[in-house]
């Protein structure tokens, strides 16, 4: 892939991880976000992330958002991507916020980018199915770019905290999206199951300019905000982050944005792969039974050296331990 034509990779990483927070404390007491932790040792959950972005484009096309509350640890971790690439939020407004942030960045020094969107806190035990899938979507949004590509995981069980996404028909080749169901009850989410639908894993391919146009009609405000704060001469470009920042409503991707356009989407299912948010301590417990005694997974590329306060493992042992004593 010729470097004009490398994706950009949009890493969100500035969510405070607060259904972990008793669980990630830190020696300081201060709760650890969970992207900032690491699963069994090693690279934390974000720097993985880095080196599947890394697998599919170069430093220069990996743009990460965090929060200015979270300098501690990403200040670090980062420290191998160039300086311009960290995009920081004064506080954090959302998932639409942090996601249009470093898309419009992208589009200023690109206004033909193709982008990934992931997030920093998920976990894949076979990480090259996602990648060969995100390729594969790449290339299917070339080739149709004003339908932005959702990645959907194949559920293992009618889990009632996720999101999901009915897909029009069955395969592998892009469907289009009938609707989002966020989060169903248990009656419906049975029915989801059993009907084929996919967990909505955040992950996708887009046409970045098409992604923004979506992002203009349905999370409006967010938009203009973000404009203004491109349209400002860079001498007073923090300055106006700030400011608008402070006026900008929270505003949801997948509820406010992708729900809204779902005639518009297409999603791709991603082969077994191992995928989970660890968004709670059960999720953290079953992830960490399944790998049982396999060694901790070390990507190739570490951008980072500090490693993090927080190993999720350990931490969920000690919390085991607290509950039988």
């Amino acid at each position: 892939m010729s470097h004009d034509r490398s994706p950009w990779i949009l890493v969100l990483a500035g969510g405070s991880g607060t259904r972990l927070a008793n669980l990630t404390v830190g020696p300081d007491g201060v709760p650890v976000p969970k992207q900032f932790c690491s699963l069994r040792g090693g690279p934390t959950l974000l720097l993985e992330t880095i080196g599947r972005a890394l697998a599919l484009t170069t430093p220069d096309r990996v743009l990460v958002v965090v929060a200015a509350e979270h300098a501690t640890w990403w200040r670090g971790q980062l420290a191998g991507l160039p300086p311009e690439n960290v995009f920081v939020q004064p506080q954090n407004r959302g998932t639409a916020a942090g996601i249009m942030f470093i898309l419009r960045a992208a589009l200023e020094r690109d206004p033909r980018a193709r982008i990934v969107v992931m997030p920093s806190d998920h976990y894949f035990e076979r990480p090259q199915i996602v990648l060969d899938t995100l390729r594969s979507a790449l290339h299917a949004v070339m080739a149709s770019p004003a339908h932005p590509i959702l990645l959907g995981i194949a559920p293992d069980q009618p889990d009632t905290e996720y999101g999901w996404i009915e897909p029009s028909g069955r395969g592998d080749a892009p469907r289009a999206v009938l609707r989002f169901v966020e989060k169903p009850p248990p009656a419906d989410a049975m029915a989801l199951w059993r009907s084929g639908a996919l967990w909505n894993s955040l992950l996708l391919a887009a046409d970045g300019l098409e992604l923004w146009r979506l992002c203009e009609r349905h999370a409006p405000a967010v938009a203009a905000g973000l404009a203004m704060v491109f349209a400002a001469p860079p001498a007073v470009r923090a300055s106006t982050i700030a400011a608008v920042y402070r006026s900008l409503p929270a505003t949801d991707f997948s509820r406010d944005v992708l729900q809204a356009a779902a005639e518009r989407l297409r999603m791709v299912p991603v082969p077994e792969c191992g995928w989970t948010d660890l968004g709670t301590e059960r999720r953290l417990a079953e992830c960490i039974s399944n790998l049982g005694h396999r060694a901790p997974r070390v990507p190739p590329t570490a951008l980072g050296s500090s490693f993090p306060t927080v190993v999720l493992a350990e931490a969920l042992h000690r919390r085991v331990g607290q509950v039988a004593g």
